[in-house]
């Protein structure tokens, strides 16, 4: 009974824990990521009559948004 107490509880504790992604991982989905916004801004560029309205660019994707200028009370 104390064995399969003990398995269970280390079965748990294994399936509970995440894997860190590999520096390959991890550079493979900035790539594509940049990619991404890169064929964005070709599109964008290509067709300047069609462009999207202000805020929904890529390039506005990537822009941390302004620091609040008003003044909390």
């Amino acid at each position: 009974m104390r064995g399969a107490v003990l398995a269970l509880s280390i079965c748990v504790a294994l399936t509970g824990c995440k894997r860190e992604p590999t520096f390959e991982e991890r550079y493979d989905k900035a790539e594509q990521d940049i990619r991404e916004t890169a064929r964005e801004i070709d599109r964008e560029l290509a067709d300047p009559a069609g462009a999207p309205a202000e805020g929904t660019r890529a390039s506005d994707k990537a822009r941390p948004a302004p620091p609040e200028t008003r003044k909390r009370t």
